[in-house]
């Protein structure tokens, strides 16, 4: 009788979890989906993975440019499921196709993240804590929203963190070898997987292993022979890119991902309390009794990661480090429970009130509320008046080049997306992205300017898009002189003069970058 009842109680809290989830589900796809229409937003970097898909469904090939075997794109299997629903539906609605699955891969997540922290600490208050803030996060509501791969990166790490909590290692494989396909930076996810399959099973981690290799193997040999090579080219396009920075300030890129900041923002009383949640929470982690092995993996990832993209001199982009966010967002949940039955036992040993520490826990939360609405709000604000400045330039650039140009012109540019995509011309990518070419003559030359001269020399491109800066100040975007000389600059003033200029409605956001001249071979 005891034992039946055991069991009516504990399936009436699996369906009261399942309820509560679901509610939170509703609720956080709601929020997502206004903001997607509040904003317009859809990321540059988005439309790179959106033609690639295009020209697999229209029957071109896996490429950016007809004809071009060059794996550009970092997210091989999002490109692969894009151009699989172009196929199906029209390639017209391959946006809203990955809005779908986006929305699709957030609302998963919620659920492993639940699945992970009620594991963990045994709490389902705790589980949907966690889920919540992480539904309404600042850099979940963008990137969701966004159209680009980071929900579903940051769904198969939760995923491959709850197959493993549930020791189904096979499974947890699986997800970590389509995390690779997703971002190649996902092997570091992959990794740390390995290390504790490799602890946990010693020579029973052969069996997933295997299965890794298995899901691997197909994409790496169509890889090869169809590229000549796995590894996106844009991995070393961006590393060229990111040459010239310095690598310290990788670590205060680390430290503001870990918290709840928009645009760097965090109050300094908010930011200390969270990191402090944070290092306890990690700590708790590593040495506690009776904390799960796994979990260490969460503290294990952020530091790994950040060194490894500092290493490998990349750019910096908002969207990389959105899947370190959801590591230190576990960790200072679990490092304030911590905190507060430190709290409780010491105000129990010394005989204290406990009034204090809920007074102490209770303003904790109301500051984090207040800032997370404050961020979220300046997020919506943020991504309106941006996607305001994609549409007045990148967007209509492209609209005049689809307009002005005949079918095969060759249009050299650095922004590869909008211009790109909805002009549908061969480009000539002067970050080298999809054009290695591009990238060979800067390890040659070792030269901006030199490099940018070569590409006009070989290529002849009838239309060049550049920041109006770069020929008015002579700078190039990513360092040194646009031209090599004066006389240089007046050759290219004497064979292009400029077709259009558009200027970005809210220049305050974008800086020297809000004007953007389309220049065309006379």
């Amino acid at each position: 009788m005891a034992r039946a009842a055991r069991a009516m109680s504990k399936l009436a809290r699996s369906h009261e979890s399942a309820l509560s989830l679901c509610i939170l589900a509703l609720g956080a796809l709601a929020f997502w989906i206004h903001f997607r229409l509040a904003t317009g937003i859809v990321l540059e970097d988005a439309w790179i993975t959106y033609r690639y898909a295009e020209n697999l469904a229209s029957g071109a090939g896996f490429v950016f440019n007809p004809g071009e075997r060059v794996l550009g794109t970092t997210t091989p299997l999002l490109a692969l499921l894009l151009g699989a629903s172009g196929a199906l539906f029209g390639v017209s609605r391959i946006p809203l196709a990955s809005n779908v699955l986006m929305f699709a891969a957030a609302l998963a997540t919620l659920g492993c993240l639940f699945d992970v922290v009620r594991r963990s600490t045994g709490s389902r208050a705790t589980a949907l804590a966690v889920a919540a803030l992480w539904a309404v996060h600042p850099d979940t509501l963008w990137t969701t929203a966004g159209g680009m791969e980071t929900p579903l990166v940051v769904f198969w790490m939760v995923a491959g963190l709850a197959l493993v909590l549930r020791e189904r290692w096979k499974l947890a494989a699986a997800t970590a070898a389509a995390l690779c396909l997703t971002r190649p930076d996902g092997a570091l996810w992959a990794s740390v997987l390995l290390g504790l399959a490799v602890l946990r099973l010693r020579r029973r981690a052969l069996g997933p292993i295997l299965v890794g290799i298995g899901v691997l193997a197909p994409w790496l040999v169509f890889a090869w022979l169809y590229f000549g090579s796995p590894m996106p080219h844009s991995v070393a396009a961006k590393s060229e890119i990111g040459a010239s920075q310095l690598g310290f300030w990788y670590l205060a890129w680390l430290f503001d991902s870990l918290g709840f900041g928009f645009r760097g923002d965090p109050s300094p009383v908010e930011c200390g309390l969270w990191l402090g949640c944070v290092a306890l929470g990690a700590a708790s982690v590593w040495s506690r009794p009776g904390a799960p092995f796994a979990l260490r993996a969460l503290v294990i990832f952020p530091p790994l990661f950040v060194g490894a993209l500092a290493l490998g001199r990349a750019p910096w982009f908002d969207w990389y480090l959105v899947p370190v966010t959801w590591c230190g967002l576990v960790l200072g949940v679990l490092g304030a429970l911590e905190a507060w039955r430190m709290l409780g036992a010491h105000a129990r040993a010394s005989g204290w009130p406990r009034a204090p520490a809920w007074v102490m826990a209770a303003s904790f939360l109301l500051l984090l509320g207040v800032g997370l609405a404050q961020r979220d709000a300046k997020a919506l604000s943020y991504w309106r008046e941006f996607q305001e400045n994609e549409d007045a330039t990148r967007a209509r650039i492209a609209s005049w080049i689809a307009h002005n140009t005949s079918a095969d012109a060759v249009v050299a540019m650095e922004a590869i997306g909008y211009q790109a995509a909805l002009s549908r011309r061969r480009v000539v990518d002067l970050a080298g992205l999809v054009t290695p070419e591009v990238v060979e003559l800067h390890r040659e030359t070792g030269s901006n300017a030199a490099t940018f001269a070569r590409v006009l020399d070989a290529y002849a491109p009838e239309v060049v898009v550049l920041r109006s800066f770069e020929v008015q100040q002579n700078q190039h975007l990513h360092g040194g002189p646009l031209f090599e000389s004066e006389a240089a600059r007046s050759e290219f003033l004497r064979v292009y003069q400029p077709a259009l200029r558009a200027r970005a409605p809210h220049p305050e956001l974008w800086g020297r970058n809000a004007s953007i001249t389309v220049w065309r071979r006379k």
